[in-house]
Order: C-alpha cells, then sequence, then structure tokens
C-alpha cells in the first residue's frame, strides 16, 4: 500500500517502535491513534493519474525524524508515492542532512533503472534473461543511428525485435551523425584541457617508452600530417612516429663547461680526491710560523673576523645542473 499512501512510513512509526527487540510491548493511545489513522487513510479513496510523458514531472520530498516521504506529481496530481523509515544513525542527522537524504532516496527510487527491470521483467516471466539484454542491445538508438549491436559488428544481429532490413548500412548519414556526437564529447573535453607547444624539424626531444615509462633522446624529422603527431629518429637510427603526449623537449641542456654531474657510484671516489684536493690547497696547508699572523696562538694562520674556510674554495670542476659549485663537506678536510 505505500505507493497509494502517502508518509506511510512515519505513520507507522509508533508501531514499529513496538517490534525492536529490546522494546517492551505496551499499547497506548498513541499507537491506537497511529493505527486508526493507518485505517483512515486505506479506506480512504485516493486516485493516482496515469503518467504522461509530454507533461512536466516534479518529484516532491520531504522528511521527519522519523521517515522519509516522495511523490511524484504532474499537474498537482500524483502519480506515485515512496517513503522509507529512517534508521537509528539516519534519525540523528542534521535537518539539512534529513532534507538531502530525501532527495538521494526519491531520485534513487525513482530511477529509470533500465537493465535491472528488464532482468526482472525475464525472472517474473521465467524468460531467459540473456535474450532480455539482446532485446536491449539491439535497439535502434535513435531514428538515425542503428543499435548499440549494429554499430560494433557493422551488421544486423538476430533477436526477437522484428526490424526492416537495410542494405545502406554505411551510409554517410549515420557516419556524419556519428562524427558530430564525437564533436560534442570533444568540446566537453577541451574545456579542461589546452595544446602543448608545437616541435621543430631537428629539435632534440626526449620520447617516452609507453611499456617501461623511460625517456630516451631523439630527434625530430618532420611533422607526420596527423594532429598531433611526429616523425623522429632514436640514436640508433630507428624511425618511429609518436603522439605529442609522449615527447618533451630536451634542447636545455648543460653549458659546455661543466661537466656532468658524477652518479651515486662515484661519489665515494669523487669524495676521497675533493679532500686531497683541499688538503693540497696552500690556504688548508699545515701551520708555518713564516705565515702566521703575529700574536695568534699556533695553529692559527689567520686573524679572527678573516677565517679562510678550506670547504669554501670549490677545488674542483663539479657544478650542478643549475651551476652552483660543488662544495666538499667540511668533515673530509679536517683529517
Amino acid at each position: 500500500m505505500s505507493p497509494f499512501i502517502p508518509k506511510l512510513s512515519s505513520h507507522t512509526d509508533p508501531l514499529r517502535k513496538l517490534l525492536h527487540k529490546d522494546a517492551a510491548w505496551q499499547w497506548t493511545e498513541t499507537h491506537q491513534k497511529s493505527y486508526e489513522k493507518i485505517k483512515s487513510l486505506i479506506q480512504k479513496e485516493m486516485t493516482l493519474s496515469y503518467y504522461d510523458p509530454n507533461k512536466a514531472t516534479v518529484l516532491e520530498v520531504d522528511s521527519s525524524l522519523t521517515g522519509i516521504g516522495a511523490a511524484l506529481l504532474q499537474d498537482g496530481k500524483p502519480i506515485a508515492f515512496a517513503s522509507k523509515s529512517m534508521t537509528d544513525t539516519e534519525s540523528r542527522y542534521a535537518n539539512i542532512e534529513r532534507e538531502l537524504l530525501a532527495v538521494v532516496f526519491a531520485l534513487e527510487r525513482e530511477d529509470c533503472k533500465t537493465v535491472k527491470n528488464c532482468l526482472k521483467k525475464a525472472k517474473a516471466k521465467k524468460e531467459n534473461p540473456q535474450l532480455a539484454l539482446l532485446s536491449l542491445r539491439t535497439t535502434p538508438i535513435d531514428n538515425i543511428l542503428p543499435s548499440p549491436a549494429e554499430l560494433l559488428f557493422n551488421r544486423k544481429v538476430q533477436s526477437q525485435i522484428p526490424h526492416i532490413i537495410r542494405h545502406d548500412s554505411k551510409s554517410e548519414g549515420i557516419t556524419r551523425h556519428l562524427e558530430q556526437r564525437k564533436a560534442v564529447q570533444k568540446g566537453y573535453f577541451d574545456r579542461q584541457a589546452h595544446d602543448l607547444p608545437p616541435l621543430l624539424e631537428n629539435q632534440q626531444v626526449s620520447v617516452q617508452d609507453t611499456g617501461t615509462g623511460l625517456w630516451s633522446p631523439a630527434t625530430i624529422i618532420k611533422h607526420s600530417g596527423e594532429p598531433r603527431s611526429y616523425i623522429i629518429e632514436t640514436p640508433d637510427g630507428t624511425t618511429l612516429r609518436r603522439n605529442r603526449l609522449h615527447l618533451k623537449d630536451s634542447t636545455r641542456a648543460r653549458p659546455a663547461d661543466h661537466p656532468p654531474q658524477p652518479d651515486d657510484d662515484d661519489a665515494g671516489d669523487n669524495e676521497a680526491t675533493e679532500g686531497e684536493s683541499v688538503r693540497q690547497h696552500p690556504s688548508c696547508a699545515p701551520d708555518d710560523p713564516a705565515t702566521r699572523s703575529p700574536g695568534l696562538p699556533p695553529g692559527s694562520s689567520n686573524p679572527p673576523g678573516k677565517m679562510t674556510d678550506c670547504a669554501s674554495k670549490p677545488t674542483t670542476g663539479l657544478h650542478t645542473r643549475s651551476g652552483r659549485a660543488v662544495k666538499p663537506p667540511r668533515r673530509f678536510t679536517n683529517e
């Protein structure tokens, strides 16, 4: 009776509380009033209108502390009712959350679940559900586009739906209509996308291996003529065609006078070499009385405020990619 009685869950809430596991059975005046109210609603003549696809449809929802109600209306007349009792957790929601919960419940309840309804009908009629799905897949999309199955297989699929056999499945109208649908989808995608800068001939780039994700050097030969597509050549002479998405500019090379940064494997050898170079630097030589300033204790070769840090003078030609000189740590210069 719930589709014919509005807000049925709210009216039955006092009666449902008696069915709780830890509730004591006590029939009070509140339960009697609820019972009489439900009886009067059942006896009352409630006429539901027939659904008209040409009329505007309004979904009206409401919520209370105990239940959720929804009504589908056309011209102010009810088409269907739906209600749901709240759980103990849902009853503690805020007012605005309960109202939104009613909206979600109504939209899910009145949503047209095409595949689900087909399976329900097939189960009720004890028919093969695969035939129901086949009928759904062989239904034409509109008056121009054929069914999804025909677009996939490029031929008519045998089904239980009567249809006219046409021999113009590759007509220009279908192709043009598909291109229009793709153009609309592209327009939505381009709202958040942007074009990458074009690449020139003989430009040094890095190409990504789609299998491993690693980047390797390559050279642009020419534009392939297709959008965002280039012909490239790898160092071993292999010619490839790659999308602009898998290419990035690599012309910003390091200066020629800066040697490449050493690898981690050679870090230990470089540190040892840097330490030897620092120890051989004149400013880091052993204490010499001739070069020590007067009035300074032994072991001090410079006056206060003019301390010369051995590590502050780059004694090697190592530089980072940004051009900063590599300075050896202090702990390697005081050995």
